[in-house]
């Protein structure tokens, strides 16, 4: 089995939920958790690009090391080889449904996956015939803009490292802002806050010890997939 963990950059979250899932796998399952593949991807991740400081630090404290973790671009390839994708908020899975609603059977918010039914499986049959005919237009619509798609590629390759340098340096502002607005930000969380809320908290820009929350929120949600997951292995 493989089991895909999706965030935003794919340098916070998605790859603290990967490290964590493949140690709790082994400490539950033994040898047979190895046979379970875990990796993480991010939607506008830049490939290559390293865990951010804290996930690295605080992911230590639970002898994981992330320090070798390059961040890997979201693909239609990579979700077709998964047989479970799961997001870490309610945007990253619409958005992969969306764009890529022939895997729409097998995406769900971690929470959604590990505390509620599958939405999905109550309507298979639907999503299959809307599926089949969205592939069908793609189909289409490719074959006729093809070489004009394949230029845009083209030059955005051309373009791709020099926009990595840019959102360096624009994720080092973002950082300090994001820090410098914390405390007001947490209390306008606070205020409006949906007690239903299924994302899992993003840590991005904050101090150590959200990132520690963040790592506590993981690790709640994905024992409870193991469990779904053994149950589901044992019927």
């Amino acid at each position: 089995m493989k089991i895909l963990f999706v965030c935003t950059g794919n340098t916070c979250r998605s790859p603290m939920a990967e490290g964590l899932f493949k140690k709790m796998l082994v400490e539950k399952w033994q040898e047979k958790g190895k046979e379970v593949e875990v990796i993480s991807a991010g939607i506008s991740a830049f490939s290559g690009s390293e865990a951010s400081c804290q996930a690295v630090n605080v992911m230590l404290e639970e002898g994981i090391n992330l320090s070798n973790h390059k961040a890997r671009v979201l693909t239609l390839e990579l979700l077709k080889e998964c047989e479970l994708i799961l997001t870490m908020t309610q945007q990253h899975k619409q958005y992969i449904v969306q764009k890529f609603p022939m895997t729409a059977d097998k995406v769900f918010v971690l929470k959604e996956y590990a505390e509620k039914a599958s939405y999905f499986s109550e309507k298979k049959e639907e999503i299959d015939i809307l599926t089949r005919a969205i592939s069908e237009k793609q189909g289409e619509f490719f074959a006729i803009y093809h070489d004009e798609i394949d230029a845009l590629r083209k030059k955005y390759d051309r373009l791709r490292e020099e926009l990595q340098q840019i959102q360096r340096d624009l994720n080092h502002y973002e950082e300090r802002l994001e820090s410098e607005t914390y405390p007001e930000r947490k209390e306008l969380e606070r205020l409006i806050g949906d007690s239903q809320n299924m994302d899992v908290m993003d840590p991005f820009g904050q101090p150590s010890e959200i990132y520690r929350q963040c790592l506590s929120e993981l690790k709640e949600v994905l024992e409870k997939v193991i469990k779904k997951l053994e149950k589901e292995k044992n019927q």
